[in-house]
């Protein structure tokens, strides 16, 4: 699979899902990010608000995060006073 595609389709999806509730100030790697295939990197979605966990659903071309991402989150509830982030 393109990581490039993969990144792309992401941020797309993760907009449309946050204007409802709430914004994505910035997801990371960013997706002009060039990364070899195979390599290990982190996901980190971060918001420009405090957010419940409970209200976030996190979705990579229509299906959980879960089926693309072994690894548990990490919920931080406001990073430096800026809002919530979620590392995977």
């Amino acid at each position: 699979m393109n990581i490039r595609y993969l990144f792309k389709t992401t941020l797309s999806i993760f907009t449309i899902l946050f204007l409802n509730t709430a914004y994505a100030a910035t997801i990371y790697p960013i997706d002009s990010a060039q990364i070899l295939a195979g390599s290990k990197f982190d996901i980190k979605i971060e918001f420009n608000q405090v957010v419940n966990p409970g209200d976030i659903v996190i979705e990579i071309n229509g299906a959980p995060i879960s089926k693309w991402v072994a690894n548990k989150s990490e919920f931080i509830s406001n990073e430096n006073s800026k809002g919530s982030s979620i590392i995977y």
